[in-house]
């Protein structure tokens, strides 16, 4: 069956991919060099969150890589669509998009 928009299998393999980083109870420390505009955002985030910096960047990086990996899945899916045929023409999004306004 031809679909536009997707049930919630991405959101499983999301959720998976999730709990494989959140599995990996091991951690190592990384380094980067951050803008001191963004130092600073980030410790004004510290002090009205009352959670230190390292806390903020575990968050976000786990949330952006989260983010990331369920994004990677939707293009592979909408890849492999198009390679086999599942996908709808113009005309018939527009005939289904004029019947949901009516």
């Amino acid at each position: 069956m031809k679909t536009i928009i997707r049930d919630n299998k991405f959101d499983k393999k999301a959720d998976n991919n999730k709990k494989t980083i959140e599995k990996n109870i091991k951690s190592r420390t990384l380094s980067l060099r951050l803008a001191n505009k963004t130092i600073e955002s980030l410790d004004y985030l510290s002090d009205r969150l009352n959670v230190n910096r390292s806390e903020i960047m575990k968050r976000a990086f786990e949330e952006y890589i989260y983010m990331e990996l369920e994004r990677q899945a939707v293009l592979e899916q909408g890849r492999a669509d198009i390679v086999n045929g599942d996908v709808f023409s113009h005309q018939d999004v527009k005939i289904k998009l004029s019947n949901l306004v009516k």
